[in-house]
């Protein structure tokens, strides 16, 4: 069976919650007083334990002692600690419990905002993050979007060009920091606002000049994620020209068009009419099939997916002939398109079945063929695929108006007849027939 591409996975929202701050008291937070030596003498002293109850990973650096506070849990005792390995953090040490939260996480909390040299700028503690992610990234600008129990997410603004979500599982790490891209967040609960909408724009503008497309883009939207190839695809509109979807390596590169006929496997176009679009490509598919030697005025289509080498599978019905097919146009020029029967479908698996045309119009195909080896007597009544073997052939069962029972043709690669099986010959081979009259052959 041919392996269809193109199961796709969504961004998901993360559910995250702001960290629940305590600030210390006024007395120990005057954030604009000195750092005293006493401070950091204790800091340097209490830091190792706190963070070690804090259950963090860093190796300490430089610490102060900000203060206490009092709460409804109690008394905590407040510190800052820089950390060799990236991000500092406030640590709230109370009796039960010591509570960390990184320095991008207080920023915007005036009595706890970070004073050490080494956390200054804390936008500079994600580069571990950024490496981790294999990304390519000098941080410009960067916050924090909350935390959820396993997952901590900030937003990074990059020199380069666009930024992007990262997720750092939460301390201590044991996986990798996940990146998604800013033109990913568009519309979801964890958008980006550090990278501009123009911004993300600009490289679905790189990726429509290198498909040599034209397009003056009008909107865009994410439409998911390939979980076998790890494509990302992207639907643009084109303004009152029918837009398009891109399909964008990992590597952010141009991966291959896809048409919004084609795009009916991913959800379909929805920036774009859709009736304009179908009636525009039924006559491209129409000028693809003819030219490709089947005769084919196309009326409806109906988009498969793409097989596991980027050809587009369609199911064709024509206006001109009974006997729809399933063609597969390949991704590459100066490829063979193939036609497919409404029986050998089956090789698509479920999504191949015909559903615009009725496979009865291919019967008589098979009757002749079963004539034309001396099994005459046989009108085709029924069919069904059986599958394939490894160089090729394809196997249908057949069954006979007459109720007798019918045959396991062989077709070979050029849909000429290689072989003919008794259901019986075929049960020895591991192909037990299952039309109803054959039962019993």
């Amino acid at each position: 069976m041919r392996r269809l591409a193109t199961a796709l996975f969504a961004l998901a929202a993360l559910a995250l919650g702001s960290a629940p701050l305590v600030a210390p008291m006024a007395a120990h937070a005057a954030a604009k007083d000195p750092i005293t030596k006493d401070q950091r003498d204790k800091g340097m002293k209490d830091a190792p334990a706190a963070i070690q109850k804090a259950g963090i990973t860093c190796t300490l650096s430089d610490a102060y002692y900000l203060g206490a506070s009092s709460g409804k849990d109690g008394k905590s005792d407040i510190y800052e600690v820089a950390c060799q390995q990236g991000l500092g953090y406030v640590l709230l040490k109370g009796a039960a419990s010591t509570r960390a939260f990184d320095c991008l996480a207080t920023a915007n909390q005036p009595n706890l905002t970070c004073r050490l040299p080494s956390n200054a700028d804390p936008k500079q503690g994600l580069k571990p993050y950024i490496a981790s992610a294999a990304l390519t990234c000098t941080p410009t600008n960067a916050r924090y979007l909350g935390a959820n129990a396993t997952t901590t997410v900030y937003e990074v603004a990059c020199q380069e060009g666009p930024g992007y979500l990262l997720q750092a599982p939460v301390a201590p790490a044991t996986t990798a920091v996940v990146a998604v891209p800013c033109l990913q967040t568009d519309g979801s609960a964890n958008a980006c606002t550090l990278t501009s909408q123009a911004q993300s724009q600009a490289v679905l503008n790189t990726l429509v000049t290198q498909a040599a497309k034209t397009c003056s883009i009008s909107a865009d939207r994410f439409i998911g994620n390939d979980s076998h190839t790890g494509d990302a695809y992207y639907e643009v509109g084109c303004g009152a020209q029918p837009g398009f979807v891109i399909a964008a390596t990992k590597t952010g590169g141009l991966d291959k068009i896809i048409t919004c006929g084609q795009a009916q496997g991913l959800g379909g176009c929805k920036l774009s009419d859709s009736t304009q679009i179908m009636a525009q490509e039924s006559a491209s598919y129409t000028q693809k099939a003819k030219s490709a030697g089947f005769d084919c005025d196309v009326a409806k289509y109906r988009s498969i997916g793409l097989d596991s080498a980027g050809g587009d599978v369609t199911e064709l019905a024509c206006s001109n002939r009974p006997d729809g097919v399933v063609a597969v146009f390949p991704k590459t020029a100066g490829g063979k398109a193939q036609f497919v029967d409404c029986v050998k479908s089956g090789e698509f698996g479920p999504s191949g079945a015909c559903t615009l045309s009725s496979p009865t119009p291919v019967y008589a195909k098979y009757s002749a063929a079963l004539a034309a080896k001396n099994r005459g007597a046989c009108k085709v009544s029924g069919a069904r695929y059986i599958g394939q073997s490894p160089h090729g052939d394809t196997y249908i069962e057949t069954s006979c108006t007459d109720g007798k029972p019918g045959w396991v043709m062989e077709f070979s690669v050029t849909d000429q007849v290689r072989d003919i099986l008794t259901c019986g010959q075929a049960k020895s081979a591991g192909m037990a027939c299952q039309l109803p009259t054959n039962a019993r052959g």
